[in-house]
């Protein structure tokens, strides 16, 4: 459709042109631009996966020529859908003063918009030369909040072929239809008869005033920063003074080509001397790397972020028994490099991703009073013994497999300052919450702890951290996250030992439980006598291990029995249940039919359809719509938001069915008129959205974490 389409496309035949293509642009400048990168690397991934499964069992995934023609032909229409819709948004943000990072410039102005008239001409010709027929007929809707009586649009040319010719010159996606690309470009017609005139870009960044463009360069990310060193000599300076604010020193074993190798056997002398080679040769350039920065003054003074991170000593791969040498032998040259580097008065937080944690790195780590976050993924050696890091605020610790953490959890006791813990693991059955180090009144972690999150942990432990809070009397704790291993659950009595703990943390303002076996009304009557201070509280319900993976759950009472016990959280702003509100699997009819193994179905629903379509008058009658009787509808997620709401007085954000995202009809934002009435409202701002996702997501790692700023402010840091 626009100029560049035919490029985007030809990376869908080419996977490994695509790659480098993403590698050598990494930031999308265009509309789209991310939309298109993420249906090819979902392309690519699909058929990569999927070649390899059939290499070890052909029989379980057979490759047919069909599907994979299939796969691409959906690819390129999704190419195609989004080029279209990237030329109507051109256009119209030339008009309207918003577009892409490219730029409102006139000459591409120019280009796009003679593009334009003349596809405009062309469509004009061709729906001049259509005749439009409905074919009425009822279909079982994929959304029940649409119309279920629907038709279908014939469209006849004349000549039969002229729309094929038109799509085929411009190539327009599968996925328009007469109708809605007449749509689309009458809401691009609409923009420009709104603003007459383009708005082309007059401001550029060397206009702005040093001040701006400094903070707009301190804000970016490093990936824009090289982008922008790259333009010119003034932007450079700007660009480069934050370009180097991170430095990542990496050996990662998945960026060699294991093609060659790939079908070797384990004790294949061959495999040995290539892992050998290829980890040598990254080791060796990595050591030249780490001496270059280190002749470079200007750039070692600029690093505020180092991360070391190397992957062939680690556990999950089977690469460490064949370096022919020992993990320290193999890591040894580089570590001279790395704790000169770590000594740099600059730095504020280091990385460690590496099989073991070497002692000079840690002496070097605690001997550095600037560095105040650590990230560790590792090991500890035996026989080493571990000096004080009194300078570490912020710790981030992902358990190893092999020893289930045991060992690692020394360091938080090494670590007297920190302020705030993340913990997380991948076992399944959750890793433990060892009672050495919770129930040590001398070294209780809990006296000064503010903000804690502990993923995938053992459910049963929680007794541990409940004990450790009371023995902790006033603790700091402000924000605490829990999260249950998969196959572990939070059960009654652990439930309610931890909500009776936090009558011991007063400050605490922030919630989140995630795995809870145990839901029912009284657990929620609890929280609101022991910790009625709370602004957010966001609770995940997980009834069995057969649904652990799933955002939402059928929660024990009903939304009634849970509402007046939000009464007891007066300063309560924002709650996330994951009740679902679109299941299926709870609704009675859908029960009956799964029963029949859906036999008649399809002829019942029709039926009703049909029956329903001619008694219906009017859009909004459809109370007895056949089609919504397994559903939960709008105005009743509504009323939950609105009853959870008149409890809570202080309540802006409710998340319903996804504690992380406003899941379809799920996320409310609270209005209130002058009588304190909530008015429940379904279209979030970004900034409401973004509470949600600060308090409540798994997903968000660096939000809890201490900036310099807050820790500033903190008496005693």
């Amino acid at each position: 459709m626009d100029s560049e389409d035919a490029y985007d496309h030809s990376l869908a035949e080419d996977g490994d042109e695509f790659w480098r293509y993403c590698d050598k642009n990494p930031v999308p400048m265009k509309l789209y631009e991310e939309k298109i990168r993420e249906n090819l690397a979902l392309h690519h991934n699909i058929w990569h996966f999927r070649n390899n499964d059939a290499k070890r069992d052909p029989s379980e995934h057979p490759a047919t020529e069909g599907a994979e023609k299939f796969q691409l032909a959906t690819c390129h229409a999704f190419i195609g859908f989004y080029h279209t819709l990237r030329l109507f948004g051109t256009i119209k943000g030339f008009h309207t003063g918003e577009l892409d990072l490219i730029g409102r410039h006139r000459h591409r102005y120019e280009r796009m918009r003679a593009r334009f008239d003349e596809i405009s001409n062309h469509f004009m010709f061709v729906s001049s030369r259509c005749t439009v027929t409905k074919k009425p007929r009822f279909l079982r809707a994929i959304d029940p909040f649409d119309d279920v009586v629907n038709g279908d649009n014939i469209y006849t040319f004349d000549p039969p072929d002229l729309w094929d010719k038109f799509v085929e010159k411009w190539h327009i996606s599968s996925m328009y239809d007469l109708k809605t690309f007449q749509r689309d470009l009458d809401i691009c017609r609409q923009a420009i008869s709104q603003h007459r005139q383009p708005r082309y870009q007059m401001l550029l960044l060397l206009n702005l005033p040093p001040e701006l463009l400094d903070q707009i360069m301190s804000v970016s990310c490093t990936e824009t920063l090289k982008l922008w060193s790259m333009t010119c000599k003034t932007l450079r300076e700007c660009a480069t003074y934050y370009c180097y604010e991170i430095c990542d020193y990496n050996m990662d074993g998945l960026a060699v080509d294991w093609a060659p190798v790939e079908d070797l056997p384990d004790n294949d002398v061959r495999l040995s001397a290539f892992v050998q080679t290829s980890a040598i040769a990254q080791r060796d350039a990595l050591v030249e790397r780490m001496r270059y920065i280190a002749g470079r003054k200007d750039i070692i003074k600029r690093i505020r972020s180092l991360s070391f991170v190397e992957s062939w000593t680690a556990e999950i791969y089977r690469w460490a028994n064949k370096l022919g040498c020992s993990c320290y032998q193999f890591i040894s040259p580089l570590l001279p490099h790395l704790v000169a580097h770590m000594r740099s008065p600059a730095l504020a937080s280091f990385t460690y991703i590496s099989r073991y944690l070497w002692g000079t790195v840690w002496k070097a780590l605690g001997g550095n009073s600037s560095i105040h976050t650590l990230e560790l993924i590792t090991n500890l050696p035996r026989n080493i013994s571990w000096s004080p890091a009194p300078n570490i605020r912020n710790l981030e610790m992902t358990l190893p497999i092999s020893s289930r953490g045991g060992d690692v959890w020394d360091l938080v006791i090494l670590c007297p300052a920190i302020i705030f813990l993340r913990i997380g693991t991948i076992l399944n059955d959750g890793a433990p919450l060892p009672a050495r180090i919770f129930t040590d009144v001398s070294h209780n972690p809990m006296k000064r702890l503010r903000r804690f999150d502990f993923k995938h942990v053992d459910a049963e432990d929680l007794v541990y951290l409940a004990t450790a809070i009371e023995a902790a009397g006033a603790a700091p704790l402000t924000h605490l996250s829990i999260t249950a291993g998969t196959d572990s659950h939070i059960k009654k009595h652990v439930a309610f030992a931890l909500a009776r703990s936090l009558r011991f943390a007063p400050s605490l303002r922030v919630l989140h439980i995630v795995g809870l076996q145990y839901a029912r009304a009284d657990f929620l009557a609890l929280l609101g006598e022991n910790v009625p201070g709370l602004h957010a509280l966001v609770l995940q319900h997980r009834p069995s291990t057969s649904r652990c993976t799933q955002p939402h759950a059928c929660w024990p009472c009903p939304s009634y029995e849970y509402a007046p016990h939000l009464a007891a959280f007066s300063h309560l702003e924002h709650l996330a249940m994951n009740m679902a509100v679109v299941d299926h699997s709870y609704a009675s009819q859908c029960m009956v039919r799964m029963e029949s193994e859906y036999r008649g179905a399809e002829d019942a629903d029709c039926f009703a359809l049909l029956r329903w379509s001619r008694k219906s008058q009017t859009k909004d009658s459809d109370e007895d719509n056949p089609m919504r009787s397994d559903y939960v509808s709008i105005d009743s997620t509504r009323a939950m938001a609105r009853l959870f709401a008149v409890y809570a007085p202080a309540l802006r954000t409710v998340f319903l069915h996804d504690v992380d995202l406003p899941h379809l009809h799920g996320g409310w934002a609270i209005d209130r008129d002058e009588a304190g009435k909530p008015l429940p409202r379904m279209d979030m701002k970004a900034s409401e959205e973004e509470e949600g996702y600060h308090y409540g997501s798994v997903k968000n790692k660096e939000g809890w974490k201490f900036s310099e700023r807050e820790m500033r402010g903190i008496p005693g840091i």
